[in-house]
């Protein structure tokens, strides 16, 4: 377990399956994650992401870990196409209800999952990838302190026109925490 000032990042379970699936059935979650609102996401398919997660670590390429704050199970975020070679992972993260957007928790998810990658993991660098649409989440990135280091043009259609993908890094000697 990782603890934070708010936010706790533990094991992932299948207890959280029910919330997770919902989160996916929500359009404008899907579009800030995915770009589109996807069709229906069935259960078997969220039970099985999460029976990934639970057996994830670095060894695999993937470490997942669920995001609880204030008791509540609110999303997951993630380290995958972990490289120990050249030590490197892209990050993502996803937080599902919308009441809880705006109050900081993904920018402290972040931060932790990042202190994670650069002083457990011993990464140097640590990427991803954002829709230049989802601007809170480009706020997120930019005060932790990852640097846009290119753009994917008009790569995703959604909302009937196309948006910009971000690439996004950070090294481990500018991270803070």
């Amino acid at each position: 377990m990782i603890q934070g000032q708010n936010v706790q990042l533990v094991h992932a379970s299948l207890e959280q399956a029910p919330d997770r699936h919902a989160w996916f059935q929500d359009s404008e979650s899907c579009r800030l994650y995915l770009g589109h609102a996807l069709p229906a996401v069935t259960y078997k398919s969220v039970e099985s992401d999460i029976l990934a997660a639970m057996n994830s670590s670095p060894a695999v390429g993937l470490v997942e870990l669920a995001v609880i704050a204030k008791g509540q199970y609110i999303g997951f975020a993630y380290l995958r196409r972990l490289d120990l070679l050249n030590r490197s992972a892209e990050y993502g993260v996803f937080l599902g209800p919308q009441n809880i957007r705006g109050q900081g928790l993904g920018s402290e998810t972040t931060r932790l999952m990042l202190d994670y990658a650069f002083h457990e993991l011993n990464l140097h660098r640590v990427w991803l990838t954002v829709f230049a649409f989802n601007r809170r989440a480009v706020r997120c990135y930019t005060q932790c302190g990852f640097k846009e280091e290119g753009v994917l043009r008009e790569s995703v259609f959604s909302g009937g026109r196309y948006h910009d993908t971000l690439i996004m890094s950070i090294l481990s000697e500018v991270f803070t925490g």
